[in-house]
């Protein structure tokens, strides 16, 4: 008699388990549905990369257009790096309170629009710094045209000139 309500104990203790995992894997669940798009990035990451991206493109067809009207350059392979990305700074309004222990201020971003179409008001927005520029090109490896293009260069985009490289490129 002792060995069947061991048996039934056990047998509860099993089922009580199962209850207990279904409930925990249920409330992890609820949890992971709260917290959307974790470990996702968000759009407006996504977008800034992109932006980023563009941005960098299309510098990099613009300096690849300009050295290659300097004579004795073709074939010419453009690579430009930041030091960092668009810096964009926000509107704040601050709202200040006056308590018993001194005055207390709540600083909230200014939102124009409504529903879906809201957004922060952009203050001012910082262009990325070209931190690096790389030349790869037929002619690079002469000495005389790699300074022409290295000074040519810096004085359009404003790079110093020990942070841009110019090299041959296969022929």
């Amino acid at each position: 008699m002792k060995e069947t309500k061991q048996m039934s104990f056990l047998a509860y203790l099993r089922a009580k388990k199962s209850i207990l995992a279904i409930g925990a894997f249920l409330i992890i669940g609820i949890i992971l549905m709260m917290v959307p798009n974790l470990g996702e990035p968000s759009k407006s990451t996504v977008n800034d990369d992109k932006r980023l991206t563009e941005y960098a493109n299309s510098i990099e067809i613009k300096i690849a257009d300009l050295c290659s009207k300097v004579r004795g350059i073709s074939d010419v392979s453009v690579s430009v790096y930041f030091d960092h990305g668009f810096q964009t700074q926000y509107a704040f309004d601050e709202e200040g309170r006056t308590t018993s222990s001194g005055s207390n201020s709540e600083k909230k971003h200014v939102i124009i629009g409504s529903g879906n179409d809201e957004r922060m008001v952009i203050v001012s927005e910082r262009m990325p710094n070209i931190c690096g520029i790389a030349i790869v090109c037929r002619g690079g490896g002469d000495s005389v045209l790699s300074a022409e293009l290295i000074n040519l260069i810096s004085a359009a985009y404003g790079v110093p000139k020990h942070k841009i490289y110019v090299a041959e490129g296969k022929k």
